[in-house]
């Protein structure tokens, strides 16, 4: 499970693929996400991303940097 933060809240998503530069996944519902945003993933990486592309509920992240020593819950 990842987390994306979307209007100030972390929202849940499905890690569908990941790669050194960036995600697909599917946050279970189609909403409007944001051009940039931080991504949570499960393996405790904090990573600011942009949205490249989203069809419904699935979406292409590109990630931007690598947020080391950043803690989180």
């Amino acid at each position: 499970m990842a987390e994306m933060l979307a209007n100030g809240h972390w929202v849940p998503c499905v890690l569908l693929e990941v790669s050194a530069s960036g995600a697909k996944l599917h946050v279970g519902h189609d909403m409007a996400l944001p051009a940039e945003t931080l991504l949570k993933l499960p393996d405790g990486q904090l990573r600011e991303a942009h949205c490249r592309w989203q069809h419904g509920a699935y979406a292409g992240f590109e990630f931007a940097s690598l947020l080391p020593g950043i803690p989180f819950s």
